[in-house]
């Protein structure tokens, strides 16, 4: 880098990527990529000779490593948010049932942004540093630039390393339920988020809460425990030659494995060398194996409790892995749930044997699972209704907010619900279908029936709650004369008759059972409403992969890559129309998963139909050996978008409560800035302004911290930010904000009205639809004191807040402009660079917003965007 000149200015660039993929170093490189691309290719210049084009005013930019230390956010004792009053359940509760007692009981919102940042001390206060080490390790780039000697350093907030799942098929499903079993909670946290909450919203919270709780625990640990009750019936199913080697080698690995658990749990150096650890943890497994050997019992029964136990060690990782994304009484539920079944199977391998227990015990099991769905689907229809009883009841004024809040409740509730019944039908299905391929598991399968015995857990794990009326002889499986009669005898008047061909598939009837005889019903369903939301993001996601492209023409003057004003009007409009139909896909997902599923709980003959149906895909689903193909194109395919999603998820999550992914986030960011604020260089300067450009997510957490850190004001190395006590002699350092597919008032104050009330009073489609697309942009953003026009720059603590967006941007597009597409004013075939953009700004020129034509949420970085670079040269 050229030797910097004395009393020239010195400015920090700071990027924040956004969701997806990164790689640590690629956000620094594509803000130098920015700024040595300046000025931008103009087609118009390709006729002139070399040494008349324009210079780049960049040379070059030079790396240096450099080690950040780590330190929290400075939080006072004063800020910690916790509930005013305590109950005997308290520790079953997870984060935003705390937080709504909490700023019940301290009555918060009656600042613009305050129940925000309250969320964000919540998530925050038990968080004390050192979880990811204690520096961040980073590059800086320096550069020059030549028009004016401005020295230029770039810094890289790299967070991506906090949520990545990889692409196996174990991580991936890993991934898939923790974003499954998560995103109720973002649905509480809509609604307990709201400050003023009467009786009537705190009713709906209640029972949104339980219906939450018996979606995110009961269910998903039935699911576990039936998965561990099978595992004990594979040793009565498979026909090995000799079982005892099976046996002595299956316990010697389990006693071993504890062993060496054990140790490596100590955290101690037990031994100096390798040989004393594997010895210890082979002597007790070759132990084991030697008494099974001795054992003269029934080998069979010695599988099934060692399979038992393995079932332990998978209760104890899934009740590990899950309790670090969701908490509240994990643990507790889990092992009840471990040790009732535990139970169950026991009474019945007492009075019938080891080898027909698991099965009762699963029919157990599946019964509980029956009941649970429906109390699931009664909970969240009775909060339903008490929802819009409670929107209702809401001030006219605010009710916008209440109604998106509700909606996100809805949404967020009815989704995961169907993602869990669709994903684990399909594991359920290659299970069975390996199951199935078992060498001697066919006759096992084929004639084992369903227990007819327990009449009414029959009814209950097929739904037949409620029998016709019309059936007077309710006993009608024996004729008059005491001989069993068949369904072709009885007619269709009695469900209960003996089926005239005994011939059964335990597996097929299993999972048809848990699906209940509607599935396909609620599947068809809830996917037309997925199509309508993948059919509004096709086109923007098409460009994704194709941007707009227009050839050149024979005279050179048309850019590489550009759009018109028509197409990214047309572009704007599309998006706008699928965001004002989520309440449509809102409805559609609840009747598919509450009000269908409660309908064929009645049965009759008329529902016979879909029980044959359910059962036949049923059986294609476990005989087709592509499920597992299936699930490996889901995985190859699915992970980038699950990439993005679990980005999201990760920021807003409330467990471990000890480091919240918000906090580690925080911590890495607010040591970035402590130094950049204490930086000095050669010349004993420091910065003399610094440009935060934030993409995506990126702009998400930048507007969370620093409206944190302006509020606070209490981080002294934070003080030339005006984010600290006043220090005497010290000139504040001027913060500009540059945003790009921003998602603040398009998502997060749309989905989360009360956190995000900073951003917007009211949120779009709140209770009216967006207007039409704007052929005009205002010639200035009305900032006067009575327009309140939001979000305020003062409110982050920034000098100027530019954004920037593309009209297909499904993740984020205007703060402040309404329904403005176009990227020049003028005609529809206009608007292609190196057309001047449309900048419109208010009269203090903190507001600064434009759009850069057609496109979606990437490529901001590249030759599509021109108008990135050179505002970003323009606000160095």
């Amino acid at each position: 880098m050229a030797e910097a000149r004395p009393g020239l200015r010195r400015v920090a660039v700071i990027g924040v990527h956004g969701v997806a993929h990164h790689d640590p170093g690629a956000t620094a490189n594509d803000m130098s990529d920015l700024l040595l691309s300046l000025p931008p290719y103009n087609p118009q210049n390709a006729g002139l000779p070399c040494h008349k084009r324009p210079e780049r005013e960049f040379d070059q930019f030079e790396s240096v490593g450099i080690h950040v230390p780590l330190q929290p956010v400075c939080l006072e004792k004063a800020e910690e948010i916790e509930p005013q009053f305590k109950t005997i359940f308290r520790g079953l509760q997870e984060g935003s049932a705390k937080f709504a007692r909490a700023i019940a009981g301290q009555k918060l919102g009656g600042e613009r942004g305050q129940v925000g940042r309250a969320w964000s001390v919540k998530l925050l206060e038990n968080y004390h540093g050192g979880a990811t080490g204690n520096d961040y390790i980073t590059t800086r780039l320096e550069g020059q630039r030549k028009t004016d000697g401005t020295e230029v350093h770039i810094y890289e907030m790299f967070w991506a390393d906090l949520a990545r799942p990889t692409s196996s098929i174990l991580s991936f499903l890993l991934a898939l339920f923790q974003l499954i079993l998560h995103i109720p909670s973002l649905s509480r946290l809509a609604i307990d988020s709201r400050p003023d909450a009467d009786w009537s919203w705190t009713t709906f919270q209640l029972l949104h809460r339980y219906a939450a709780r018996v979606l995110q625990i009961v269910i998903p640990f039935a699911k576990v425990a039936l998965l561990v009750v099978l595992l004990s019936a594979v040793p009565a199913v498979m026909q090995f030659n000799s079982r005892m080697p099976v046996a002595a080698g299956l316990g010697a690995a389990i006693v071993s494995g504890f062993v060496l658990f054990a140790m490596i749990a100590t955290h101690r150096p037990l031994f100096r060398s390798r040989l004393p650890w594997l010895t210890v943890a082979l002597v007790p497994g070759l132990a084991a194996a030697a008494i099974v050997v001795a054992y003269k019992g029934d080998v069979t029964t010695t599988l099934i409790v060692e399979c038992w136990v393995i079932g332990l060690i998978l209760v104890l990782y899934a009740l590990a892995a899950y309790d670090t994304v969701r908490g509240g009484g994990v643990w507790a539920i889990g092992w009840l749930f471990y040790f009732g079944v535990l139970a169950t199977f026991g009474i019945y391998a007492w009075y019938d044997g080891a080898s027909k227990a698991n099965l009762w015990t699963a029919q157990w099991l599946l019964a509980c699972l029956r009941l649970s769905w429906i109390a699931f689907a009664l909970l969240a229809l009775a909060a339903a209704i008490a929802g819009l009883f409670a929107c209702l009841r809401t001030p006219l004024a605010s009710r916008g907010k209440a109604w998106a809040a509700a909606r996100t409740s809805y949404l967020a509730l009815a989704l995961p619900a169907f993602l869990f019944v669709f994903i684990t039908t399909l594991i359920w299905a290659g299970l069975f279908s390996v199951a199935e391929r078992i060498r001697g598991a066919e006759p096992f399968f084929t004639d084992t029936q369903p227990a007819q015995q327990a009449r009414w857990l029959a009814n209950v794990k097929s739904f037949d709650l409620f029998p016709p009326t019309d059936v007077k002889n309710w006993d009608c499986d024996k004729n008059s004369s005491g001989k069993a009669m068949t369904c072709s005898e009885g007619g269709n008047a009695c469900p209960y008759c003996t089926p005239a061909a005994p011939e059964h598939n335990y597996l097929a009837e299993v999972l048809q059972w848990s699906v209940g005889p509607a599935c396909w019903v609620t599947t068809l369903i809830t996917l037309a409403g997925l199509i309508v939301l993948v059919w509004w993001a096709v086109p923007s996601v098409l460009t994704e992969k194709f941007p707009p492209r227009r050839p050149y023409s024979r005279t050179g003057t048309e850019p590489p890559r550009s759009s018109t004003n028509r197409q990214a009007e047309w572009m704007g409009s599309w998006i706008s129309r699928g965001l004002d139909s989520i309440s449509f896909v809102t409805f559609l997902s609840w009747v598919a998963i509450f009000i269908v599923p409660l309908i064929f709980l009645r049965t009759g003959a008329w529902r016979a139909f879909f029980e044959r149906t359910t059962h036949s895909i049923i059986c294609l689903l476990i005989y087709v050996a592509g499920v597992t193909a299936v699930l490996a194109a889901v995985v190859r395919y699915s992970s980038p978008v699950l990439r993005v999603i679990l980005d999201v998820d990760t920021y807003l999550r409330t467990h471990p409560e000890e480091g919240t992914p918000r906090a580690k986030i925080f911590e890495r960011y607010v040591s970035l800035l402590r130094y950049v604020a204490r930086f000095k260089g050669p010349d004993g300067r420091g910065y003399d302004s610094v440009v935060i450009v934030a993409h995506s997510l990126g702009s998400l957490i930048s507007g969370d911290l620093l409206n944190l850190l302006n509020r606070q004001r209490n981080d002294r190395e934070l003080s030339r930010f005006g984010f600290g006590p006043p220090a005497t002699g010290e000139t504040l350092i001027p913060i500009t904000l540059f945003t790009m597919g921003s998602p603040l008032r398009q998502l997060l104050n749309r989905f989360f009205p009360y956190l995000y009330d900073w951003v917007r009073e009211t949120p779009d489609n709140g209770d009216t639809e967006m207007g039409p697309p704007l052929r005009e942009p205002p010639n200035q953003l009305d900032s006067s004191p009575g327009s309140a026009l939001l979000p305020d720059p003062a409110d982050l603590g920034v000098q100027r807040w530019a954004n920037a967006y593309r009209s297909g941007d499904y993740v984020g597009r205007s703060l402040w402009l309404n329904e403005w597409y176009r990227r020049t004013r003028g005609g529809d075939e206009n608007g292609s660079y190196p057309d001047g953009i449309e900048v419109v700004t208010d009269a203090a020129q903190t507001r600064i917003e434009f759009c850069i034509g057609a496109g979606a949420h990437t490529h901001y970085w590249d030759d599509t965007a021109p108008d990135i670079a050179q505002v970003l040269g323009q606000l160095l």
